[in-house]
């Protein structure tokens, strides 16, 4: 699933308009479609729901996944509120990333912690760096967080990179020129919770709700509408009838 390709939604207020109506959410999901199509998510309409809910979940802090790697493409200078992104799958691996700020509302900290899903067995380990990487890539154990300092370099690089190769993370790092780089130092007096807001709960909800009520349609159009070789078999299983 090779997506998404756009800044994060989380900064694209019309996403997150909470609906009154039932036209309105409609317009909502179709602005969702639209946007993440606009971000090379065309495929993920077409494999299921559950690509879908990884593509939202991702845009969401523009975490973009460019089939060798997943990096974090996100300004620091636009990270200006705490975020938590639980859940998301990468190589049989549920993945939990958090932005802290420090007290001048500046992200200080990333924590990766990598949770392998139940069932499967992850057939490489995943390896993190920094912004440019130029720091020895580290592995992410299960269960085990990876806390890396937020680097705002010039020019603008990715914070985050994540892969199964260690070796191209540390290439890339070699290859990488930045002009210069500013770590934003953590406080740890801050007292920042690092949760999101009711409303983009309330509007997150929904917006998954009316994913689930716009496949439903498909499927049932499909099946009582389709023109497919199903429709066929199911009119000559009727006309066999008595």
């Amino acid at each position: 699933m090779h997506c998404y390709s756009r800044l994060p939604t989380m900064h694209v207020v019309s996403l997150w308009t909470i609906p009154s109506s039932s036209s309105s959410m409609l317009k909502l999901v179709s602005s969702w479609r639209r946007h993440l199509m606009d971000g090379d998510c065309l495929s993920v309409f077409t494999n299921g729901y559950t690509n879908i809910e990884q593509s939202i979940l991702r845009s969401i802090i523009g975490l973009q996944d460019t089939g060798k790697l997943i990096q974090l493409a996100a300004n620091p200078l636009t990270l200006r509120a705490p975020v938590t992104i639980t859940r998301f799958l990468y190589q049989n691996h549920f993945l939990t990333l958090a932005v802290t700020l420090n007290r001048q509302h500046l992200p200080a900290k990333l924590k990766v912690v990598s949770v392998q899903v139940e069932g499967k067995q992850a057939v490489k380990p995943l390896y993190v760096c920094e912004a440019a990487c130029k720091s020895k890539p580290m592995e992410l154990k299960l269960n085990s967080p990876v806390n890396l300092p937020v680097i705002a370099t010039s020019p603008v690089t990715p914070l985050l990179f994540i892969s199964t190769d260690q070796s191209s993370l540390q290439e890339m790092g070699k290859q990488l020129r930045i002009d210069k780089s500013q770590q934003h130092k953590e406080d740890h007096n801050d007292s920042s919770s690092g949760h999101l807001s009711a409303k983009f709960w309330v509007c997150l909800g929904l917006l998954v709700a009316a994913f689930h009520v716009f496949l439903l349609r498909l499927v049932y159009k499909e099946y009582f509408y389709g023109t497919g070789e199903g429709t066929k078999a199911k009119m000559m299983s009727k006309s066999a009838l008595p």
